[in-house]
């Protein structure tokens, strides 16, 4: 098929749609929204096309051309691709919508039949579903559900027996059977499918490829028929201008739609509650327009107060953005700020607008400022402001988790789900500790808002991709809620700790036995405590709920302090680096909406109802860490019988000075980052002493009597390899 020029479509508004256009313009944005349904990115786009029309004296000048899917999108901004609420403003009075009635079941049905009729009978619930939808129709299999099977990679994973009658189910299998036949002998339709523009999906790209073809097809028809009263295509259908007649159009449109096995309706415009109060609004004699220079106190307060306010305790002055960051203000320079809301009475005196709305009692105002990561009004009590605004990623409709997890739909990719869950395996290294870890991604989704009072521990080598799960959950959530640094004592500069601020996970890196043991009581605090003091630059001390999500990376056999009545730690060993292309695979989920989207409604949608966080997955890592921190000198005495180069023996019997050995143990501790271990002799002696075979013997060297142990060498590594995490009890452990 040629390639279509690009089209331009004019209609100039009808006296009421100019009047809506001029009433927009000059109502707050604020209720516009919310009234619309939009957030502040789509209400610019939607604000910026309304005064475009407007500067061209109420015209609409849109340009549509065909895309490389052969479907007709417009270029740039046009009434195709704003919000449908605010896209209905403009022309349900000016135009009708004409559609094609079930398309793409419809157009499936003429494929059958134009290209496979001697397969026509094999697709006899497919046919009668396109021509009689309705009965098809279910609580758990609607319309949607329907069209996500035609551009799914595999429509047959949906057949359940146990949950779908025998019709629904056969009539899957015959929309699958379609697919493939379809897909088989795409070379009759002599179109391009371009299957890298989705390659984790090419069954559903190949079908979106020749659906849109056919639909275009037929639309180009109708759009030469009546392009003197085109509006606009709008994907399956097309605006045309009321100064026609409705029923000669649509008879036109059908004998069209005839020869391809389609039918034209006129589609009435869907209104809400929402949208029907605001028509009325725009409908209505509204006040002359505003600016923020010249206007009265109380249209300017509603745009002032988007993004500011007052707090009370501890007194401040806000200005935020829509995604809850926010700067806080003394009085003097809040005022400087927001010096430019100002007005000009008729006797032309300049009026401050801060002086008058620091003395309006209604105006914006919070007793306090909290960060809860949720939105549930009940934790939001007694007029605190929260600052959370919600997470990054957006939940979308998520298959069936016991069957469609991994499937990959137009709206939904399942291989991406996959990635993420066979790289949290390799983290955890067993499918225990990957079940504990997803419950507890699901947990810090599903339950921001709960402390979870356990953090994770990964062992990995370098080049192991431990910031790997780290980043995509920034992503998902939002890189200002997550912390991360190689550096323990970071979380406290000086005195400050402004970096935990908001936070709800925070990752250090190649942590050491100094940054473990040292800074134990702050570890204890961050899993533990409900509150956290925050000290900021300049600011007085803020007390903060805590909501904080630990994750600490090591290779170190001694890097955090495990007492044996621990309940605070999971750790787990991560698999040896994996090659170039699986973190290559793992990376195209990064800045990807689509993959992001689908592992955040996975985790949202995981079941964990009987999941108990405090129910950790003790791997034999987490005993072998806690091992080692009962006291570094047994772990020393196993590496000390290793090598026993230089080591005096005599008739099986090995000898080392006291001295010989603090100075091997002190190079040991030092190759192992545990420098701030201090070399206690008496210590060492008597658990070495604990030890079978050892005793406290002197004897000479360099014809010099000095004081040491005699030991058998077999019968100690034995001993150790047994008791090693076990005698400790009888000494003076490390962690008192």
């Amino acid at each position: 098929m040629p390639k279509i020029q690009t089209q331009e479509y004019i209609h100039t508004l009808s006296e009421l749609s100019q009047k809506r256009v001029a009433n927009f313009l000059q109502t707050p944005p604020k209720i516009l929204k919310s009234k619309l349904g939009v957030v502040e990115k789509e209400f610019r786009q939607i604000y910026r096309y309304y005064k475009k029309i407007q500067d061209d004296n109420y015209i609409i000048k849109d340009k549509y051309s065909e895309k490389d899917s052969f479907r007709m999108y417009g270029v740039k901004t046009t009434l195709q691709s704003i919000k449908k609420s605010a896209r209905n403003l403009l022309v349900e009075n000016d135009c009708y919508d004409i559609d094609i009635q079930n398309s793409l079941f419809n157009v499936a049905k003429y494929i059958i039949k134009s290209y496979f009729e001697s397969k026509y009978d094999q697709f006899n619930l497919l046919i009668d579903y396109a021509e009689n939808r309705e009965k098809y129709l279910t609580d758990d299999f609607d319309k949607d559900k329907y069209i996500k099977l035609l551009f799914s990679q595999n429509p047959n994973s949906y057949c359940r027996n146990d949950l779908y009658s025998t019709e629904t189910n056969e009539l899957i299998k015959q929309i699958h059977n379609f697919q493939k036949l379809t897909i088989e002998n795409k070379d009759k339709f002599n179109i391009d499918c371009d299957i890298k523009k989705n390659p984790n999906n090419p069954d559903g790209t190949t079908m979106s490829f020749i659906y849109h073809y056919f639909e275009n097809k037929i639309l180009q028809q109708i759009i030469k028929k009546y392009k003197d009263i085109m509006v606009a295509p709008v994907f399956d259908g097309v605006f045309i201008n009321k100064d026609c007649d409705l029923e000669t159009v649509l008879n036109g449109c059908n004998e069209i739609g005839e020869s391809f096995g389609v039918k034209f309706i006129n589609k009435e415009f869907k209104k809400t509650d929402l949208y029907n109060s605001l028509t009325e609004l725009l409908d209505s004699d509204l006040p002359p327009s505003y600016d923020e220079f010249n206007d009265n106190y109380k249209n300017m307060k509603t745009d002032f107060e988007e993004k500011h306010f007052m707090v009370k305790k501890p007194l401040m002055y806000i200005e935020h953005d829509d995604i809850g960051n926010y700067q806080t203000y003394n009085k003097s320079d809040f005022a400087d700020l927001v010096a430019p809301y100002h007005w000009t009475t008729n006797m032309g005196k300049k009026v401050t607008f801060f002086n008058e709305w620091i003395r309006d009692k209604d105006r914006r105002i919070y007793n306090s400022i909290n960060w809860i990561p949720s939105t549930k009004e009940e934790l939001n009590m007694d007029n605190n402001y929260n600052s959370f605004k919600g997470f990054k990623s957006e939940l979308i409709d998520v298959p069936d988790a016991n069957i469609m997890k991994y499937d990959v739909t137009e709206n939904y990719d399942g291989e991406a789900v996959k990635l993420i869950n066979k790289h949290i395996r390799f983290m955890t290294g067993s499918d225990g500790g990957a079940k504990y870890i997803m419950n507890y991604i699901a947990h810090m989704f599903q339950k921001p808002e709960e402390l979870p009072l356990v953090a994770i521990i990964f062992k990995s080598m370098q080049g192991s991709g431990k910031d790997i799960l780290t980043d995509i959950i920034g992503e998902i959530v939002g890189n200002s809620l997550i912390y991360k640094d190689s550096k323990m004592e970071n979380l406290i500069s000086g005195t400050f700790n402004a970096s935990l601020k908001n936070k709800l996970l925070v990752q250090i890196n190649e942590v050491c036995g100094k940054d473990g043991h040292f800074n134990k009581e702050l570890l204890k605090d961050l899993i533990t405590v409900k509150n956290l003091k925050i000290r900021e630059m300049r600011t007085d001390i803020q007390e903060m709920t805590n909501y904080l999500r630990l994750f600490l990376c090591t290779n170190n056999l001694n890097a955090i302090s495990i007492p044996k009545d621990d309940r605070r730690y999971c750790v787990f060993r991560c698999g040896e680096p994996k090659n170039k292309k699986y973190y290559d695979n793992i990376g195209s989920i990064m800045g990807n909406k689509l993959k992001l989207d689908s592992i955040y409604s996975y985790f949202m949608t995981r079941d964990i109802s009987k999941f108990d966080i405090k129910d950790r997955f003790l791997s034999d890592e987490y005993k072998t860490l806690q091992d080692h921190n009962s006291n570094p000198f047994y772990e020393f005495l196993i590496e000390f019988t290793k090598n026993q180069q230089g080591i005096r023996t005599q008739n099986d019997k090995s000898y080392v000075p006291v001295y010989e050995l603090d100075t091997k143990y002190k190079r040991w501790l030092q190759d192992n980052n545990m420098e701030h271990i201090e070399v206690n002799s008496k210590t060492n002696k008597l658990v070495f002493l604990v030890c079978k075979s050892v005793k406290d013997k002197r004897f000479y060297v360099n014809k010099k009597q000095v004081r040491g142990y005699e030991y058998e060498l077999d019968t100690l590594k034995t001993y150790l390899k047994k008791y090693h995490g076990q005698a400790e009890q009888e000494v003076i452990s490390f962690d008192n």
